[in-house]
């Protein structure tokens, strides 16, 4: 399949997804579920997410990283993730008392033990996940994965109509993964058997081990944010930073899963052919940097009137917070692109070495930050995001022959004539007044769209040919 075409099934596959977990969350939250049960899920997301990570991080993404594949890897990637989803179940299992009396919550102790179950069902899926990434069949990993979340959600409703309250959450996860792992082994044409080869292991443990270390590191910071401003601030003002951090990251998680079904295994295919890799690297980020900076500059400009919308004017507080965090969440897209590029060539080590430096700096300075205030802490985030992408892209210099000059021509005008654009059309908003909440997001959401089609042909940033190409990537669905 084509770029685009794999481009076109990836947005589907994530926005779908992002859209159906929405509506989901939406329903449960109007009508049938308390904040208390919410809760009580948010209270076990840093162990689900720390044993997530532990079983799907790093030994999957050989499978698609490898440039040569034998049967016994495969095997022993299966093996392998499904001996640490049973270990870390076991923890879990363990410790669920613990943790019930450390918050308080008695039924944590029961709900962690069973949600803790998705961690053995997605040892069975991260296998078949990554084969198929690798032989980017993204067109049957988009249909798996929308069909179970819809028969899960389907099944969470019923038992929310049934009044079983938070295990509707539970029932509902655990639904989806089994579903999107039946669908994923009965699609497949490979199936991995029990065994570890010693010269398997040997080969796959020096990345794995890196890009776990990294991940949990990644989740560790991402973790570290709440608990420093749950420490800090009062639960009013965290409270406001939730609500716009949630709208924040659906673009950003929404391009960077995208990026990443389609990338990781594209950059994967060439790492061995250093012009075509430079070509492929550099034409992606130009694409995924016109879509950041539209997704992120329609939700700085509609800010209020998402918010007032979804969650009425009593969220106000929560307007300039969000708008501070859109260029955050640009930046996490854009220094995502040459991570990408640095883990598909094998440089694992120097993957994690880069997200150690990075987190355990951003840890120390927002810490201290904090000490001041809310929207010091933000800016500060602000300026780390920026500084993490500068760091990633020189380290792609070191390690490949794309230049620095070569990457920020890349990204730098548009970013800048778009970005400036954007305030500026701000500007003008805040001056105008009187057409209604609306009236701004029609404004906010046209405005940009029209603003970076002018600047794309005015800066010839694209070509004609390359315009006509996007053009018809976007409304076709049809393979090269």
């Amino acid at each position: 399949m084509s770029t685009q075409g794999n481009y076109l099934w990836a947005t589907i596959d994530k926005v779908g997804g992002v859209g159906l977990a929405f509506l989901f969350n939406l329903v449960m939250a109007r009508w049938f579920l308390s904040p208390r049960e919410f809760g009580i899920i948010g209270m076990l997301q840093i162990f689900i997410s720390i044993g997530y990570t532990t079983v799907i991080a790093g030994f999957g993404q050989s499978l698609v990283q490898a440039k040569e594949l034998k049967k016994e890897d495969i095997s022993t990637v299966f093996t392998i993730n499904l001996l640490l989803s049973l270990v870390v179940y076991v923890l879990f299992f363990i410790s669920a008392p613990w943790i019930a009396s450390f918050y308080g919550e008695p039924i944590l102790k029961d709900v962690l033990r069973v949600l803790g179950l998705q961690l053995i069902i997605c040892s069975f899926l991260v296998v078949q996940y990554n084969l198929a990434l690798r032989a980017s069949h993204l067109r049957r990993l988009c249909l798996i994965t929308l069909v179970s979340s819809i028969l899960g959600y389907i099944t969470g409703f019923v038992f929310a109509i049934k009044g079983a309250g938070v295990w509707s959450l539970v029932v509902a996860t655990l639904t989806m993964y089994f579903f999107q792992a039946s669908g994923l082994w009965l699609t497949t044409n490979t199936y991995p058997f029990l065994g570890i080869s010693k010269g398997s292991f040997r080969g796959l443990v020096p990345y794995s081990g890196f890009i776990y270390l990294a991940t949990l590191i990644d989740q560790v910071y991402i973790h570290g944010l709440s608990v420093i401003f749950g420490k800090r601030f009062s639960a009013t003002t965290l409270g406001y930073y939730t609500h716009a951090n949630k709208l924040q990251m659906v673009p950003s998680q929404a391009i960077q899963n995208i990026g990443y079904q389609v990338l990781f295994p594209d950059f994967s295919r060439y790492q061995s052919v250093p012009d075509l890799l430079k070509n492929r690297y550099r034409k992606n980020l130009r694409l995924i940097t016109i879509l950041s900076i539209l997704a992120f500059s329609i939700l700085f400009l509609t800010a209020k009137p998402i918010i007032v919308l979804l969650f009425t004017e009593k969220w106000l507080p929560s307007v300039p917070m969000l708008r501070i965090l859109t260029p955050v969440g640009l930046f996490l897209v854009l220094s995502f692109i040459p991570t990408m590029l640095i883990r598909s060539v094998g440089q694992a080590k120097s993957y994690f070495t880069l997200m150690a430096i990075e987190r355990v700096l951003g840890i120390i300075l927002l810490i201290i930050l904090s000490g001041i205030g809310m929207y010091e802490t933000l800016w500060g985030l602000v300026g780390l995001n920026i500084a993490y992408f500068l760091f990633n892209i020189y380290y792609v210099s070191r390690l490949t022959t794309i230049t620095i000059r070569e990457q920020l021509n890349d990204v730098l005008p548009i970013l800048v004539l778009h970005g400036g654009g954007t305030l500026g059309v701000n500007y003008l908003m805040d001056l105008i007044e009187g057409y209604g909440i609306f009236g701004e997001l029609a404004v906010g959401i046209i405005v940009p769209i029209i603003l970076l089609g002018g600047l794309l042909l005015a800066i010839q940033w694209i070509k004609p040919a390359d315009s006509y190409k996007i053009l018809k990537f976007l409304n076709s669905k049809n393979n090269e």
